[in-house]
């Protein structure tokens, strides 16, 4: 059934009247001429005294249609119930096959543009419901691809790896500690004490190890320590443990004093002087300094490190999960800079364990590269012997 055009002023006979209200449109279907004569009087006795005709349209929005709405006057009002009236009694005696109430238009006589988004909307719902479907079936496809399959197939391992299948490309780098262990032949006239390169020439009272430069830039808090401990923070590393060499300096006679105290309140740390002599090649020429040499002060050029180390002993102290007995300077802190109660030897004075107020760093300019081998000698100050000569640091 046809609806009232969007440009007709008002409606005709046959067609469909749509009204909005609150809740959508409301529909009046007439069957005959005679209700539909009667419907559209009340709405035109309802337009008196407005110029504005009752217009229908198919998508009129709430507010367009209360601006256009003429306002009645109580003669139209008394006109429209009465009409209104008369319209309801023709309705309920039967006159009419569809009386004039809210109802559903069906689809096939809604206006294209709504029949379409409704279509649509119906198509979307379908097409979603589909997709979903499929998207599942991916998932579901995919993993049963990424599934491994068991294996059942592989052969008994019936023989260990050799030492040749083992190997790794990092198993080919050496180390600065494999590369300094087999730069410097033995030192003439001193007996090893270890395997880990540690000598004690009693003759000349000092012991000597070997090693490598760890660090040529950065904050200090050691001087020397055991190889793989602690380089971050160390000018050179070395081979054998400190422990080893405490009990060196104990078959030599000499005996350590203290370590730091803080409690009560501070001690520096107390012990028999001791000097570190540093011995290297760089570029094939023989060289020894003074190990305080490659000790500065931060952000100080010329200011090296001036007061000898001093043996405070560090201490030993047992775990209590297996009850083993410790040496706390193997932890790393072998010669150190800054103070530690675990130390084996420091610097007699207050310095700075704090990461931001260490008092020490490497002498950049005049230390070796980065892991450049070196042969430490370590000997009591007051000792007759001076610094070690090329005899003593001979290369393989």
């Amino acid at each position: 059934m046809p609806l009232c055009d969007d440009s007709s002023s008002e409606c005709n006979i046959g067609q469909v009247l749509q009204i909005p209200n609150e809740n959508g449109f409301l529909v009046a279907k007439p069957a005959t001429d005679a209700n539909w004569a009667l419907l559209h009087a009340l709405v035109l006795v309802s337009s008196i005294g407005n110029d504005n005709t009752m217009r229908c349209r198919n998508q009129r929005n709430q507010n367009e249609w209360n601006d256009m709405m003429p306002k009645p006057s109580s003669i139209s009002l008394a006109l429209a119930l009465f009409a209104s009236a008369f319209l309801i009694a023709g309705c309920s005696s039967g006159e009419t096959d569809t009386p004039l109430a809210n109802s559903v238009v069906p689809p096939e006589e809604l206006p294209e543009t709504e029949a379409a988004l409704r279509e649509n909307e119906v198509l979307s719902k379908e097409r979603a419901a589909e997709s979903s479907v499929a998207i599942e079936d991916d998932a579901n496809t995919t993993n049963k691809s990424l599934k491994p399959e068991p294996v059942t197939d592989l052969p008994p391992l019936t023989q260990p790896f050799s030492e040749e299948e083992k190997k790794t490309p990092v198993d080919d780098i050496e180390t600065f500690a494999e590369v300094s262990a087999r730069t410097f032949a033995d030192p003439p006239s001193a007996k090893m004490l270890t395997r880990s390169h540690l000598w004690l020439d009693s003759e000349n009272k000092r012991l000597i190890m070997d090693g490598y430069v760890c660090l040529t830039q950065g904050g200090l808090e050691m001087f020397a320590c055991p190889a793989e401990t602690k380089e971050h923070e160390s000018v050179v590393a070395v081979l054998p443990k400190p422990s080893e060499v405490h009990t060196a300096l104990l078959a030599m006679g000499i005996e350590p004093g203290s370590p730091v105290k803080f409690d009560p309140e501070f001690e520096p740390p107390m012990g028999p002087a001791m000097r570190a002599w540093v011995a290297y090649y760089e570029d094939e020429q023989f060289k020894v300094v003074d190990g305080r040499q490659w000790v500065k002060k931060s952000g100080v050029d010329d200011e090296v490190l001036e007061e000898d180390f001093v043996f405070g002993g560090s201490y030993v102290w047992t775990d209590p999960a297996d009850d083993r007995n410790y040496y706390s300077a193997d932890a790393g802190d072998f010669i150190c800079v800054s103070n530690f109660t675990t130390a084996m030897m420091d610097v007699p004075f207050a310095s700075s364990t704090s990461e931001s107020a260490l008092v020490f760093e490497p002498n950049t300019k005049v230390l070796p590269p980065l892991g450049t081998p070196i042969r430490l000698f370590l000997q009591p100050v007051d000792s007759e012997v001076g610094k070690p000569g090329e005899d003593l640091v001979k290369l393989k």
